[in-house]
Order: C-alpha cells, then structure tokens, then sequence
C-alpha cells in the first residue's frame, strides 16, 4: 500500500515522485491512481508510464560480480537474489546466468534462494546452501547486508571466507567497508543516481522537454577480502584447483 505520508501529500498535489522502494512497480501503479499528471523518474529501468530515470546497469553489475568470482577460481557458485519477480532481481539473475554461461558452469536451481534483501534472509540462505549434499563454494547476493548475514552465519559454522565460501554483496554501502572481514561488492553510484534523479524531475517539473530520457551509470567492481582466494592460496603455496 502507498505509504500514508504520501496520501496526505497527495492532498496538497505534489508535483513530482522519485520511488526509493522494492516494489516500484506497485509503488508507481498506486502513484497514478492518485494523481496521473504527477511526473516520475525512476531508480531504475524505463517504464512507458514514467518520465525519465537515473539507472545503473545491475544486469551487468551481476555479471561483473560473477566473472569477478569465475576469476578468482570459485566453481560453484550460487545467487541470493531479492523478490523474484522484481526487475531488479530479474536483471541481477541473468546476469549471473551470462558470467556461468560464458564460463561454461552450471546453473544450478538448488543454488538460487529468494527473499527480502535483509541480513535475516542472508543468514537464513548461508545456513541452507552451505549443508546442501554438494554445496556452493561462492555466492552472489542481492545487496551486502544479504551479504553480511551470509558471511555471519558461515563463519559462526566453521566455514572459511573466502577459502571455504567467496561470498559478494551488491551496492556497496558503508557496512561492506568496516565488515570484517570486508565485503567485495558492487558499486552503483547510488549519491549520483540519486542526484540525477532529482535534477531530472526537476527540469521536467520546469517544464523542460530537451532533457534526456535517462541517465546511465557503469557498475563497479570493489573487490575485498571475501572473495580473494587466489591471494590467500598464492601465499600459502596451495594450487587453486587441488582438491
């Protein structure tokens, strides 16, 4: 449902939206049932009903985060993504599916958990994943406290990141950083996106029609400790690929 605050601003017609939720899809339905004339630019993938957007590639944001892991010698590689059917998890999903693709893995079904992007959820899919008969030696997540909950349940378990479990977040916020030990993510710009967002829906609340559509940031690779393996088996004289 559209948040209360947002009900009572409709009374005094407010004159644009940036959604900041998980089901944007929702969220903006609901906008333009209040007001069809209100003008929104969305943090994310263009939509026919929404004016403009401020978006980051997370399809190839995911890919990057995978090939990141490929790259690091992981084989088994899992995904914890958010609500399944949210583009955003969409676009994360195949992107994890090219990189396995690509590299010729498999993509395992048992290997793919859904959920709400919280650190409960992260914890929850560590302790499910990591008993799993064959279980995964690497995981991509929806967003580092997904992450952060993973690590936390893993290593309280005996499991060694990243020699045991690579373990990557998405967004890279400030946790990913002080995390110990720190979380390899992917950077969205996520100050400018927002920035861009704003300025966008201002120009067009002016009434400015020469402005572009959308504004696109390239994703970006923050590797840390959770995922460098091979610097760990470098150092200790192990071959990658020994089992």
């Amino acid at each position: 449902l559209l948040p209360s605050y947002l009900r009572k601003m409709s009374i005094a017609s407010f004159e644009g939206i940036v959604p900041c939720f998980i089901d944007e899809d929702k969220f903006l339905n609901e906008c333009i049932q209040i007001n069809q004339d209100v003008p929104v630019v969305m943090l994310s993938g263009i939509k026919e009903d929404v004016h403009a957007c401020a978006v980051t590639d997370l399809h190839l944001g995911s890919y990057i985060a995978t090939k990141h892991l490929i790259d690091q010698g992981y084989q088994k590689i899992a995904f914890v993504g958010s609500l399944k059917s949210s583009k955003s998890n969409i676009a994360k999903f195949d992107g994890y599916v090219k990189a396995l693709q690509e590299a010729k893995m498999t993509v395992h079904e048992d290997f793919q958990i859904y959920g709400k992007s919280r650190y409960k959820e992260g914890y929850l899919a560590a302790k499910q994943l990591l008993h799993l008969e064959v279980s995964p030696d690497a995981v991509v997540t929806a967003n580092d406290a997904v992450a952060a909950g993973f690590i936390k349940y893993a290593v309280s378990h005996g499991f060694r990141v990243p020699e045991d479990v690579g373990v990557m977040g998405f967004d890279n916020v400030p946790i990913a950083a002080i995390y110990e030990p720190g979380i390899s993510t992917i950077e969205l710009s996520l100050r400018e996106m927002c920035c861009a967002a704003v300025d966008l829906l201002i120009e067009i609340i002016k009434g400015n029609t020469g402005i572009p559509m959308s504004v696109n940031f390239v994703p970006k690779l923050i590797a840390r400790k959770t995922t460098d393996r091979r610097h760990i088996l470098s150092n200790s004289g192990q071959d990658l690929f020994t089992e």
